[in-house]
């Protein structure tokens, strides 16, 4: 009787084997793939970077040792979220005579698994040609349980940091790190654009860069710019040599839906236009003024390189200096609507400039 219960004792255990090594096996796959945590941050960039290295020393690349620069780590949930740039130099190979260089740059999720250790979870990358350092560079972005991080590079020398606008009106300003620049918001969020800002903290819209865009539709010489409810007004200076020799000037409102509709349909963005002859001798080259959001906005080109200031005179006697940068000023009257009557150019001691 005691041998025949330990036999059916033995026949039961056989028999529950496969399914307590089933639950055991379950549960590490399910811990492996849906309960990573956290690594440290110091993990994380130990991974990134010698993941790259070891990646980019392959075929026609070369890349030094420590040029791959983690320059932002955010950490979130099971994650940490870094921002990483590199650069290449590719050998001259088959049809190319030269060596040439590529600037990359990713943002890169990094998480832990229980078994198979650190683990990149997803990537969204982007890239600059040598030739093309001095212009905006495409954001990269992606979305991660909740949070949406966004960044680029940006190698203009006179920019200390980015601003970035979102849909809701909010800003947001990074640092600079090694050339790169990058936001984290909670979810919903949705980038509008970001700008360069200068030492002053002002920006410069040659900067401006939209999403999933790598170029700006500001194309112009020189510009200046005045933030208002809801966007920018942005004065752009060029010249129009189809023309007969003139020099323009655009005034520009800049919002969040009409840079959406920009990339979707021509003529999207509310403009004004003057232009005037390239030969005059006057102090001043062309005006252009517009009512936004119930503010008067005026904006030119001051033509002498010794005018440092632009003092005005509105036709209800207010009157206001404001600066000249680039051979543009801009100003505005916060809730009026009246117009200039008279405007005077100042040298570096105040004194007025007249016509050659």
């Amino acid at each position: 009787m005691v041998t025949r219960l330990r036999s059916h004792r033995r026949i039961y255990q056989l028999a529950i084997l496969p399914a307590v090594l089933g639950t055991i096996f379950a549960t590490i796959l399910v811990g492996e793939i849906f309960l990573p945590y956290r690594p440290s941050e110091s993990q994380a960039v130990e991974f990134v970077t010698s993941q790259l290295e070891r990646q980019l020393r392959s075929g026609q690349q070369i890349v030094n040792q420590g040029n791959v620069r983690v320059t932002h780590v955010y950490a979130h949930a099971n994650a940490q979220i870094v921002f990483v740039v590199y650069t290449q130099w590719y050998e001259a190979q088959t049809g190319i005579t030269e060596t040439y260089v590529v600037e990359r740059y990713q943002i890169m999720v990094i998480t832990h698994r229980w078994l198979s250790g650190l683990f990149n979870l997803a990537t969204s990358g982007g890239m600059i040609m040598e030739q093309q350092n001095a212009r905006p560079n495409a954001i990269v972005a992606l979305n991660y349980r909740g949070v949406y991080a966004a960044g680029s590079m940006i190698n203009v020398s006179e920019i200390q940091t980015v601003q970035a606008t979102w849909a809701d009106g909010a800003l947001s300003v990074s640092p600079i790190t090694n050339g790169a620049y990058f936001f984290v918001r909670q979810e919903p969020a949705e980038l509008a654009w970001t700008v360069g800002l200068d030492a002053r903290g002002l920006a410069v819209p040659s900067t401006m860069t939209f999403p999933d865009e790598s170029f700006s539709p500001l194309d112009y010489q020189n510009t200046q710019l005045i933030q208002v409810e809801g966007g920018m007004v942005i004065v752009g200076a060029y010249s129009e040599q189809e023309l007969q020799q003139q020099i323009c000037i655009d005034m520009i409102f800049v919002t969040r839906e009409n840079v959406r509709r920009f990339f979707q349909e021509p003529g999207a963005f509310t403009k004004q236009r003057t232009c005037a002859d390239a030969s005059t001798d006057s102090v001043f080259g062309p005006s252009v003024y517009s009512t936004v959001e119930g503010n008067q906005i005026v904006g030119g080109r001051v033509l002498s390189s010794l005018a440092v200031q632009v003092h005005l005179i509105w036709s209800d006697r207010f009157q206001q200096t404001v600066s000249v940068d680039s051979g543009l000023f801009i100003a505005q009257r916060l809730g009026s609507t009246v117009s200039i009557v008279d405007m005077i150019a100042l040298d570096s001691d105040g004194k007025e400039l007249s016509p050659n």
